[in-house]
């Protein structure tokens, strides 16, 4: 289904208002980012992948007895101090 939209002035850019059914079936929402890609055919608009922050502390919390690491020390193995 192709929708119809207006380019507008937003200070010295130009905007593309892109209506909320379009927005939602794409899964954008404010402050999604987006690439745009011009071509012969027009303008290609894909939502940017968010890369995923992990920190230390919401990883460790997620290790439970029934998912221990494989790999621990459980002695000497050799001149390593520990």
């Amino acid at each position: 289904m192709a929708i119809t939209a207006t380019i507008k002035k937003w200070g010295n850019s130009r905007s593309l208002r892109i209506p909320k059914s379009v927005a939602d079936q794409m899964g954008l929402e404010l402050g999604s980012r987006v690439t745009l890609t011009p071509g012969r055919k027009g303008l290609f608009i894909q939502k940017k992948r968010q890369r995923r922050v992990y920190k230390l502390s919401s990883l460790l919390r997620r290790c439970t007895t029934a998912n221990p690491h494989r790999q621990q020390i459980t002695g000497s193995v050799g001149r390593e101090i520990l």
